[in-house]
Parts: structure tokens; C-alpha cells; sequence
């Protein structure tokens, strides 16, 4: 019994030391948050058991059957996303990134669009990257395992993973992200906010001390946005923004929902040199209203880095000055200087000033990379231009870009979008310049006409005939169609069922009703399928008065109770003549209020259409009484 008990613990224990994780393939990815502006890796993801992925094939960064599992995070809606990685137990570990329409169908990031897809917590230049031109709302996939090894002593692990959106400013002090902190100039200049930031919908942070710098403006006008900044190790900070209206308060806090310390409070920059290294410091950012009502939205440009003055001039041997007795660089230059043969730098070439370049700037061996906001004062003329792959704000004509509103070109999921930046304005096409504008047709963004033309509107097609389909109220399907059935008629078409039910061919003019695109032989002409009655003049509750077809008949039909057909003219003083009726309910059934000219008559000898019939006296006498005559018709006096 206890041999038993003993095997039985075993394999209990011997299963659960190699139960395989939750995450043990994409379909059971962990999802991790995706934090605000910037992040730092301190949640640690632990696995146990971890085995090859084969139905993912061998890992991409090293080709290996690597014991992986696997985590997810939603793309930004900027398309963008920087994932960083950290070991905690000493071990090395690689992330590779994919994308995904489902869980068990992925393809690894595109190296040239998105970014190089693998991450290395033992390279300390590859354990960050930033990822471009994804598509927002979509999934990406990170498959992690401990770097050249697939036995099962590599089969457990322990990795820090936090992912971030680089530009998205956080509504409270918990949820803020890190802003990047640049490192030290080498000649103490300030940074320069070149990048904006945009809020909208930001709220009051409760229990925050006011602002020392904002009065008059009331404290509970106040509506921030937050990011930390991490301190460098030599405990010197800079931030600078531009002022755009708004208000920036910095503070030491105790924890994210602790006790708030006031650090300085600015419109423009502010400099510290003796921080604690390591520390956070809370910015808080809010648009500066004075007396005027609270505004939950603004823009700044943000630059933060390490502090640094301007380090103090030498002479120290391998020094060289010209113009200059006290140098603090291997070359320093006061004046101008010339070189007349090629100037080479194995490292950046970098200017404070000005660069001015009388001849033109090549790329000989690699790409020219402008990755920061580029001014340029005169005219531009390129050969071609290219964007990177991302959805979002392209180009902006007027108005600057981020989310505010634009004159422009965006890119969304399979749509090229023009817009221009308010309900009240329209985007015109013409030729010209914009002087001397010469407008052929414009969209304008309001009322119930969206796009209007200064000429006729032609219409070509491909491969079917040319048309203009009209969507119903809710735009949800196509109702009707009004074009070309054919290169020879132009019609009506309803896509219920109707089809082609008025069409008119292009070269005779003959009208069909209901023909469904087929030629009509003469002027007008209805579809034998269309009923009884082809014309309906007058739709009574009980019938139609019109005219009607049945087979070879023609019918002019009264189908009202007590109605009748009636023929006459209309007089010069506007009075109708009637001539002639047939009624249904009248003494007869055809009247005629005149003479009838006819050229014969023919009579039924029919007891039923005679009345008072009563015998004739004498007949016989009478008849012998009667002298009869031949004559011939006049025909020479008779009307034609």
C-alpha cells in the first residue's frame, strides 16, 4: 500500500513538473498592456514547461526548434509601438515579433517596413526597438524562449516585457508613461521640442496640489495630462515645451496615488542638477485659461534630457585651437574655416548653426534619414517621395499635423483620405494656381449636396456599362441604377426586382416600360407581362380609369362604380362639350348628344332590344298601298 501511495505522488508530481503553460502556443498568447507614451520592463512574465511551437515552424531570429511561449498586445492607434524586453535571472532571451489576422496564422514583422523583428535581453543596444506601419486595432504576437537551446532544462524562464505607444500622454498620474530622456549635449545646449503631443477629453486630477504659476486661473479649472520622467544618474534633468497655451507642473511623489510635492511650475522649460539619480519626477500638463472657461484639450511640442553645462575650455596636451588658446576638443576652430579637398568623419558630422550647401547633398552609400521635424524655408523639388508604411495623418498642407484638424492627406485601412479642416469648408479641383483659381467641381462637407461640378459629369467604366447606382436612405445597399442596359439604351433600373423598367434606345428614341433593356419596336411600347391595364389615369378605391390591353383587344375602361367614359372638346372659354359617353348605370350604354353620319347600318331583328311591340291592322291593305321607286345616290354631291 505504501509502494503504491509512493508511485501514485510520483507520477502526480512528475506530471505537474512538466504541465506545458497556458501560453504554450500563439492561440493561448497573454496579452500585455500597452502603456502610455513610454515604458519601463519591471512586470516579470515566468513559464514553466515551455515546449517547441512546431506548428509555428522553427523560430525566425534563430532558426531553432527553441522551447517558446507566447504573448500579444493590441497595435495603437498611430501604428506604432516600442516593445523592450530584461532578463531576471541571468539567463539570455529572444522576442520575435508577428502579425496576425488569426492566432495559428502568422507572418514575422517585415524588416523594412515595420522594423528588425527580433529582441535580445544580452545586447543592450537590442533589447528596445520601436516598430512602424502597423496596423492599428490589430494584434501583434511575441514569441519569447531562452536564446540557443531547446532541452528541458531550458524549458522554464523569467522575462520583464512592457509594451508602449510613444506618443500618447496619460489622463492621471498612474496610467502616465515615460517620456525619453535624451542624453547630454557635449556643449551644453538645451534641448529643442521638435515633437507635438496632442490631448483632448483630459479630466481634473483629484487630491494634486494647485498649481503655484497659474493664477488667476482656478484650480478647479484645471484639466491634465500626465508622463514621469526617469533621472539620469548624475541627477540632471532638463525639460523644455513650447508654450501653445499651456502650463507644465512638476512633482516627486511618494507613489502614482501618494503624496504629491510640488517640484517647479513653468509655461516654458525648467533645468535641475541635483535630483536623486534614479528617481521619478510627475509632469503634469494643462491648457492655461486665466479666468476663461476650463479647455480639456491642447498640443505642445516636449523635449526632455540630461542636463549638462558648457564644459570649461582646457589646454591639456593632444588639444589643438586655431584662433583659440585654450581648447576643449581635439580641434577647435574660432573663425572660418576651409578644406579644398573631401572633408571625412567616421562618426556623425554635426552643426549648431546653419548648414549651408551651395551644391547638393548625395546619399553615396546609404539612405539620407531626416528623423526629426525638418524646416524648410524655400521651395523643395524632389524627383520622387516616398512615405514609410503607417496609417494615420501623411500630409499636412495647412493647418500642422497630429489629430487636430487639417488640410491634408491621410492613409486609413484600404482608403487614401483628402480633407480640408471643418464642416464649413470644401475641397475644390481645377487648373490654375491658387490666385487665379479656375474650379471644375468641388465636395463640400455640409448640407444635403456633397459634391457639386462646373461642367457636364461624364461617366466610363471598365468592363460593364457606364451608370450611377444610388444607395438607399441608411447607405447600407444599392436601390436603383441609372445608366447604360446597353451600348444602345439608357434607362431606369431597380434592384429589387423592377430591373430595366424604363429604357429608351439611343438611336430611334423608342421608349420601352418594362421591357428590361430590350428594344422597343415602336415609339412607346409596354411589356406584354405588365397587365391587363397599361395606363392608369386615375387610381379610384375601387379601380383604375385608364386604358387597358387584353390580347388583341384595346380597352378604355372605367372601373369605378356609377363612372363613365366620356368624349368631347374643350372649349376656347376653358368649358368642357361633352359629344358622346358610354355608361354602365345610364338609360343606355352609349349616348351620342348629335348626329352620327354613318355609311351603313346593320340591325338585329331581336325581340329583346324592341319594346311596345303591337299588331299591325290590315296589313296586306297596307302594304298594296305602297308605290315603290328605283333611284340612284347623288355621289358626286356626297362629302368624303
Amino acid at each position: 500500500m505504501k509502494k503504491l501511495l509512493i508511485l501514485l505522488c510520483s507520477n502526480l508530481l512528475f506530471a505537474f513538473a512538466y504541465a506545458q503553460p497556458a501560453n504554450d502556443n500563439s492561440c493561448g498568447a497573454v496579452t500585455i498592456p500597452v502603456e502610455n507614451l513610454g515604458c519601463e520592463p519591471t512586470v516579470t512574465y515566468s513559464y514553466t514547461g515551455a515546449t517547441w511551437s512546431s506548428g509555428s515552424a522553427n523560430t525566425w531570429c534563430e532558426n531553432f526548434q527553441n522551447l517558446d511561449v507566447w504573448y500579444k498586445f493590441i497595435i495603437p492607434a498611430n501604428g506604432k509601438a516600442i516593445v523592450k524586453i530584461d532578463a531576471t535571472d541571468g539567463n539570455a532571451y529572444t522576442a520575435e515579433m508577428y502579425t496576425s489576422n488569426t492566432c495559428n496564422s502568422l507572418a514575422v514583422f517585415n524588416s523594412f517596413t515595420n522594423g528588425y523583428p527580433c529582441l535580445y535581453t544580452n545586447v543592450s543596444t537590442e533589447n528596445t526597438r520601436e516598430f512602424v506601419g502597423l496596423t492599428p486595432g490589430g494584434e501583434v504576437y511575441m514569441r519569447v524562449y531562452r536564446r540557443f537551446a531547446n532541452t528541458a532544462a531550458f524549458a522554464n524562464g523569467a522575462i520583464k516585457i512592457c509594451v508602449s505607444n510613444n506618443n500618447v500622454l496619460a489622463d492621471d498620474p498612474c496610467s502616465a508613461g515615460f517620456f525619453p530622456v535624451d542624453p547630454q549635449d557635449p556643449l551644453g545646449q538645451d534641448c529643442v521640442p521638435v515633437t507635438f503631443y496632442n490631448w483632448t477629453g483630459a479630466t481634473l486630477t483629484a487630491s494634486i496640489p494647485n498649481p503655484s504659476c497659474i493664477s488667476p486661473m482656478p484650480a478647479s479649472n484645471v484639466r491634465d495630462v500626465w508622463f514621469k520622467l526617469r533621472v539620469p544618474a548624475s541627477g540632471k534633468l532638463r525639460i523644455n515645451h513650447t508654450y501653445n497655451g499651456t502650463a507644465l507642473v512638476a512633482y516627486t511623489a511618494t507613489a502614482c496615488n501618494g503624496t504629491f510635492t510640488e517640484l517647479a511650475c513653468t509655461f516654458f522649460g525648467i533645468n535641475w542638477t541635483t535630483l536623486t539619480p534614479n528617481s521619478i519626477v510627475y509632469i503634469r500638463m494643462m491648457r492655461y485659461t486665466g479666468t476663461g472657461s476650463p479647455l480639456d484639450n491642447g498640443s505642445a511640442k516636449i523635449c526632455a534630457a540630461e542636463s549638462n553645462q558648457v564644459p570649461t575650455a582646457n589646454n591639456n596636451t593632444g588639444r589643438v585651437g586655431i584662433g583659440i588658446d585654450t581648447p576643449f576638443s581635439k580641434l577647435d576652430v574660432v573663425g572660418n574655416g576651409l578644406f579644398r579637398s573631401t572633408l571625412t568623419t567616421l562618426g556623425n558630422l554635426e552643426t549648431r548653426g546653419d548648414l549651408i550647401v551651395t551644391g547638393n547633398i548625395l546619399s553615396k552609400y546609404g539612405n539620407t534619414k531626416l528623423p526629426n521635424n525638418t524646416s524648410v524655408g524655400g521651395q523643395l523639388s524632389l524627383d520622387s517621395l516616398s512615405f514609410s508604411n503607417r496609417l494615420g495623418n501623411r500630409l499636412s498642407l495647412y493647418g500642422g499635423l497630429g489629430n487636430t484638424p487639417q488640410y491634408g492627406f491621410g492613409v486609413q485601412s484600404g482608403l487614401l483620405q483628402m480633407y480640408s479642416d471643418g464642416s464649413n469648408t470644401s475641397i475644390g479641383l481645377g487648373y490654375g494656381n491658387s490666385y487665379n483659381f479656375i474650379e471644375r467641381a468641388r465636395t463640400i462637407n455640409n448640407g444635403e449636396v456633397a459634391f457639386q461640378t462646373n461642367g457636364r459629369l461624364q461617366i466610363k467604366t471598365g468592363s460593364q456599362t457606364a451608370g450611377l447606382w444610388l444607395s438607399n436612405a441608411a447607405n447600407s445597399s444599392n436601390s436603383a441604377f441609372i445608366g447604360m442596359a446597353n451600348d444602345n439604351q439608357v434607362g431606369f433600373y431597380g434592384n429589387t426586382g423592377a430591373l430595366f423598367g424604363l429604357t429608351m434606345n439611343t438611336t430611334t428614341g423608342n421608349v420601352g416600360i418594362g421591357l428590361n433593356g430590350a428594344t422597343a419596336q415602336v415609339p412607346l411600347q409596354f411589356s406584354n407581362a405588365l397587365g391587363l391595364t397599361k395606363i392608369s389615369l386615375y387610381r379610384g378605391t375601387y379601380g383604375d380609369v385608364g386604358i387597358g390591353a387584353y390580347g388583341g383587344e384595346l380597352r378604355l375602361q372605367n372601373d369605378i362604380p356609377n363612372g363613365k367614359i366620356s368624349m368631347g372638346v374643350i372649349e376656347t372659354t376653358g368649358a368642357y362639350t361633352e359629344l358622346a359617353k358610354a355608361e354602365r348605370n345610364g338609360a343606355y350604354a352609349f349616348s351620342i348628344f348629335g348626329s352620327l353620319w354613318v355609311n351603313g347600318t346593320t340591325y338585329a331583328s331581336d325581340e329583346r332590344f324592341k319594346q311596345n311591340i303591337t299588331p299591325i291592322t290590315s296589313p296586306l291593305q297596307k302594304l298594296m298601298q305602297i308605290n315603290g321607286v328605283e333611284y340612284e345616290m347623288k355621289k358626286m354631291h356626297l362629302q368624303k
